[in-house]
């Protein structure tokens, strides 16, 4: 079982949320939740090495990856019962938390307000504040980004132009599992533009103190 990847489909409240697993379930669970305009898989080298030792799930939030799209429906507490409905609907027990971006935001949020159903919380690249000059300045340059490439490797162009640091290997694996091939040939994003636009970003400050 180890790190061979399963793939698992569940409904909540009518959307079709997609989550990839690795590992035995009768281990200790580890939750992934993945940032902006990314996808569940982007966390698999890290899951496949945790894989021997505990039960692990990574989400594809709604509007990302092989989840549904949901125009209309991308607040903040959208996101996070979609947090909340994985653990309850998978059984995952005291499962640690591990989130990244906003990923990070749907994590502490949900820590929060269950301290008791979490045993632990990771926060990767966040801050907790409303907004802020760096977050503006990134979601101006997503609405005006294009959102398609005419090659793959006009993609992986893309992504080694933002992560300089990574391997060329991860670099191609990102553009592999973020993106899809369309009828005409052109590569687009695995998720739904309208989030951009509808996004939150709450002080979560406030939500930590209660």
């Amino acid at each position: 079982m180890g790190d061979t990847r399963r793939q698992i489909k569940f409904n909540h409240s009518g959307v079709r949320l997609n989550c990839s697993e690795w590992g035995d379930r009768s281990n200790p669970s580890i939750l992934l939740l993945h940032g902006l305009q990314d996808c569940g898989r982007s966390w698999e080298v890290f899951a496949q090495s945790m894989s021997s030792e505990y039960w692990v799930v990574a989400l594809d939030s709604r509007g990302h990856g092989d989840s549904d799209h949901t125009p209309g429906h991308y607040t903040f507490l959208d996101y996070v019962s979609d947090v909340e409905a994985t653990i309850s609907k998978l059984g995952l027990e005291n499962p640690i938390l591990i989130g990244h971006s906003a990923g990070g935001r749907y994590a502490l949020s949900y820590a929060a307000q269950n301290q008791k159903q979490v045993k632990a919380l990771v926060i990767v690249d966040i801050d907790p504040d409303a907004v802020n000059e760096s977050s503006s300045s990134m979601f101006k340059r997503y609405k005006n980004e294009s959102d398609e490439w005419d090659t793959f490797e006009d993609i992986v162009d893309r992504i080694r132009s933002r992560q300089p640091q990574s391997s060329e290997a991860m670099v191609r694996f990102q553009a592999e599992v973020m993106t899809i091939s369309k009828a005409d040939g052109r590569w687009v994003w695995k998720r739904d533009r309208n989030l951009i636009y509808e996004y939150e970003r709450p002080d979560l400050w406030e939500t930590w103190r209660k």
